[in-house]
This record gives C-alpha cells, structure tokens and sequence, in this order.
C-alpha cells in the first residue's frame, strides 16, 4: 500500500501571510530609518505635526501586524500540537 500525504494548504497560506507580514514590518522599519535620517541631516530640525501623526499611525500598523503575527503564530502551534 502506498503512502500518501495530504498537503494542508490552509497551513501554506497562513505561511505565505506570516512572511508576508515580516516583509511589511521590515519594510516599515526601513523606512523609519530613512525618516528619522532625512530628519536629523537637514538644516531644518523642525518635526512637524503631520511628521507626529505619520510616525504614530506607523507605529499603530507596526504593533497591530506584530499582534497578528504572535496570534496567528500561536494557532499553527496549536495546529501542529492537535497534528
């Protein structure tokens, strides 16, 4: 009799997502860096109000994807311990 492994596609695109959501951490991160680098090298050292709200609306999305990560990583753990 043959072996046959059924592939768990929910499980595949859940990973998909997960990697997808570090790439958009990183790329959030990247891009504070260069914000705070543009800010710091020009002659105007002025941080605006809308400069505030920008950096706490990316630092919102930043902690809300790191939330969903931690949950959904949690649920392939407990997929993986049920398997």
């Amino acid at each position: 009799m043959a072996r046959v492994e059924m592939i768990n596609t929910t499980y595949i695109t859940g990973l998909s997502e997960t990697q997808s959501d570090f790439e958009l951490v990183a790329q959030q991160v990247d891009k504070n860096k260069q914000a705070l680098g543009e800010a710091s090298s020009g002659e105007d050292n002025v941080v605006t109000e809308q400069d505030v709200v920008d950096m706490v609306i990316e630092q919102t999305v930043i902690n809300e994807t790191i939330r969903r990560m931690k949950a959904d990583q949690q649920r392939l753990e407990e997929i993986i311990d049920e398997v």
